[in-house]
């Protein structure tokens, strides 16, 4: 098992370069580290034995004659998000 941290770039990416690597694509939870405003979500976007890619999307929430409303879900920077990857168990 392995555990890392990372922050998301400008296009709401973060890489994770898993050091060893596994061998074979982990399964990977990711979460995103509570703060800012807003509606935040994260996905996987790219896993390998190596290293895995989230991509963080957010939106500022809006209201409007008394009802909150989502903003367009944009690329979300600066967003910092946990992951933990462990070996993907053998089906029996």
């Amino acid at each position: 098992m392995s555990r890392a941290t990372a922050v998301t770039n400008g296009s709401g990416q973060a890489v994770v370069a898993w050091e060893p690597p596994f061998a074979a694509a982990p399964v990977v939870s990711v979460a995103v580290q509570a703060g800012g405003g807003g509606f935040r979500s994260v996905r996987v976007t790219s896993n390998s034995p190596a290293s895995t890619t989230v991509q963080a999307e957010g939106a500022a929430v809006v209201e409007l004659l008394g009802i909150s409303l989502l903003a367009a879900a944009l690329p979300a920077a600066g967003v910092t998000v946990h992951l933990i990857a462990v070996e993907p168990q053998e089906e029996s």
